[in-house]
């Protein structure tokens, strides 16, 4: 468990950019990122700092699949 942890924290050091997106920033633009997903397009062709930011952010991924979800169960439940 402890390996797993240091392993996760030297690989997001190692994907860190220079000039990188913060949360805030990418938090408000996830709609964007859902919308290209949902046209099936691929996100991270039109918004590469923000799917760079998701790659080694947890938080925003899990923001991210969080959205993903609740849009499923909307569409499985109409």
């Amino acid at each position: 468990m402890a390996n797993n942890f240091w392993r996760k924290l030297v690989e997001t050091a190692l994907n860190t950019e220079e000039d990188e997106m913060s949360c805030i920033e990418c938090l408000d633009m996830l709609d964007q990122y859902v919308d290209l997903l949902e046209a099936g397009q691929e996100p991270g062709k039109v918004l590469p700092q923000l799917e760079q930011h998701m790659n080694v952010c947890h938080c925003c991924h899990a923001e991210l699949e969080g959205i993903l979800i609740a849009l499923k169960s909307a569409v499985d439940n109409s």
